[in-house]
């Protein structure tokens, strides 16, 4: 079985950073705040407490890992990708509009959970 390839921009969509590689999910590490949610470069690097603010909360989660085509690493967590190519699950598979929709979700469930 090969693996999914996918297309993927950074965090907020203003560059095209290639194509690439799922690799399996990963554990990942980021800081909540009331200003939402941010991680180190590398989020794979669980943060030294003295890097968490004092309004700050330690999250933990799963994130994909991508092999970029040009030998650069970028995490789920950290980018928009979209699945690409025949074999692409329905659940990775999205046109334009469904990406508007899930953008304005996105964006409203980070700052809800941000202020909990």
């Amino acid at each position: 079985m090969s693996k999914q390839r996918v297309k993927v921009w950074n965090g907020d969509q203003s560059e095209y950073l290639g194509e690439g590689t799922l690799e399996g999910e990963v554990e990942i590490y980021g800081i909540i705040t009331s200003s939402g949610l941010t991680s180190l470069a590398d989020p794979t690097q669980e943060p030294h407490p003295s890097q968490i603010p004092a309004n700050g909360k330690l999250h933990r989660g799963k994130s994909p890992k991508i092999l970029l085509d040009d030998g650069r690493v970028v995490f789920g967590c950290q980018t928009w990708w979209q699945a690409i190519g025949p074999d692409t699950p329905p659940e990775y598979s999205y046109d334009e509009p469904d990406l508007a929709r899930l953008l304005k979700l996105g964006k409203a469930s980070a700052q809800k959970f941000a202020s909990n």
